[in-house]
């Protein structure tokens, strides 16, 4: 299969020139040799409204459209033109595009062009959102939950001694079957109690499902491996309301949880209960 010489850039979002930080929210693909020229832009907006405390969902919802109007301007100006003349159009691709990627003033912006050999520009648009703004979700999420690990690390280093006798980053092993807990208590090589941060307060219901579900199977394997610590305490970071679309999603994984004899939940925001947890399994 021959491959052809593809042209592609990043769509970005960057509210403050001056403090030059932006947002990869979008990818272009241009193929002069096929007459290819689409792009793809993000659907979900939470990581870059937690990011740019100032865009609020509906703001960045009016400037994606805005990027999505222009873009299918210029490809269905494109398609127009090669449906006229039934030619691909070589030049005329080349020239929106390096049009596109012409330095700009405004918030958004296109990245310097980048080129690859690709035998399917349309599995080369795929592959770059999925590898610089896909993946940069995916990151995001989990950079957010292991703030939250960090949080209960810090809320128990306020009690030096407690906080020198639960392990970092260890795991729990039965077997072949490992979980690890961003702390744990060992009695021995007995483990006697771990905490564990859950964030089910995100946005998409299906995300918390995964997430949260993913963690009660494995504390109940766990269980059935007779490997469970004396005590497990899961905080959480929950949804504000009753309103938002993941509340349910939430009760259902914490009712899942608290069917476990061993686990116990606390809000992240509640300081007193975590050091209790602690302090008990300890003395």
């Amino acid at each position: 299969m021959s491959r052809h010489i593809a042209h592609y850039t990043l769509v970005r979002l960057l509210p403050q020139s001056d403090a030059g930080e932006f947002a990869n929210i979008g990818v272009l693909v241009a193929c002069p040799a096929t007459g290819f020229f689409d792009f793809k832009l993000i659907t979900r907006y939470a990581r870059i409204t937690r990011f740019f405390e100032e865009f609020t969902r509906e703001l960045l919802i009016q400037v994606r459209r805005d990027v999505q109007a222009e873009l299918a301007h210029l490809r269905d100006h494109l398609r127009m033109q090669q449906q006229a003349t039934g030619l691909r159009e070589d030049a005329l691709i080349l020239r929106l595009f390096g049009d596109l990627v012409q330095p700009r003033e405004t918030m958004i912006r296109y990245a310097p062009s980048r080129v690859a050999l690709t035998p399917d520009p349309a599995q080369l648009l795929e592959q770059v959102f999925v590898r610089y703004v896909q993946r940069t979700e995916q990151e995001s999420e989990r950079r957010r939950r292991s703030v939250l690990d960090h949080q209960v690390c810090q809320l128990l280093q306020q009690d030096a001694p407690l906080y020198r006798q639960f392990r970092q980053d260890r795991d729990i092993s039965a077997g072949d079957f490992h979980v690890e807990f961003p702390l744990i208590l060992f009695d021995g090589e007995r483990p006697r109690a771990a905490i564990k941060a859950l964030d089910l307060a995100q946005r998409d219901p299906q995300k918390i499902y995964e997430h949260g579900g993913s963690w009660a199977e494995r504390l109940r394997r766990l269980e059935r491996k007779n490997a469970m610590p004396d005590g497990v305490l899961i905080t959480v970071k929950t949804p504000g309301s009753v309103e938002e679309r993941g509340y349910h999603a939430c009760q259902e994984i914490l009712t899942e949880l608290t069917e476990m004899h061993s686990v116990q939940i606390a809000d992240i925001l509640q300081p007193d209960r975590i050091l209790a947890f602690a302090r008990e399994h300890v003395h």
